[in-house]
């Protein structure tokens, strides 16, 4: 699997030149900015959550 910028139209062409399918699968991404901190909302870190019930 490769991910590439929706912009890159070059890459694009080149991956389906090399047998790579475009079409047939979509992906999603999330960067970590958008996940927030989960400190600040009062929940545990996964983490310590993990380690408290071990």
């Amino acid at each position: 699997m490769l991910l590439s910028s929706t912009e890159r139209e070059d890459a694009h062409r080149f991956f389906e030149q090399n047998a790579y399918q475009g079409d047939r699968k979509r992906g999603f991404v999330k960067y970590r900015r958008s996940f927030g901190n989960p400190f600040s909302a009062g929940e545990p870190c996964a983490a310590l959550v993990e380690k408290e019930t071990l």
